[in-house]
């Protein structure tokens, strides 16, 4: 095979995922050898959850604390929802849409989930959209009730 072989010869590569790529600027073998993934996620920076600061990225390992609770937001879009903790606070955590995967988080569990700390909406909306795990709303007292404008304690 030669750099310059069209990509859809390519054994797996049919029309949808050759106009993925075509999106992406990879029209050929060699194009496809030089895309590189967007972001590297380095999980060997573990933190305590006390220890995450705001907007850091990191990974927080912990015990599944409380049973996960499902909230059907609209057709389309269901919230599994629960807390984590690492004996230094407790953190929550939301899935988007993966029932297999909160079937699996019973109380109990050993987790590790990576995180880029507490989020605008609109980044919110981008590690949905980018396929997050998990997306916590907050550490300790800090969370998303008290950055919130519209609330008062």
């Amino acid at each position: 095979m030669k750099l310059d072989t069209d990509i859809k010869y390519l054994k797996g590569v049919g029309e949808r995922r050759a106009a993925m790529l075509s999106r992406l600027g990879v029209s050929d073998v060699n194009a496809l050898v030089r895309l590189y993934p967007r972001v590297y996620e380095d999980w060997s920076r573990i933190k305590s959850i006390n220890e995450a600061q705001i907007g850091e990225i990191c990974c927080i390992k912990g015990i599944v604390g409380s049973p996960v609770r499902k909230n059907l937001i609209r057709k389309g879009l269901t919230l599994y929802k629960t807390e984590i903790t690492d004996g230094s606070g407790i953190m929550g955590i939301t899935i988007f849409n993966s029932r297999f995967a909160a079937e699996k988080l019973t109380e109990g569990f050993d987790i590790a989930v990576f995180s880029t700390g507490l989020m605008t909406s609109e980044a919110l909306r981008a590690a949905v959209q980018n396929g997050a795990n998990a997306v916590y709303l907050g550490v300790g007292n800090l969370n998303a009730r008290q950055s919130a404008k519209n609330f008062t304690p």
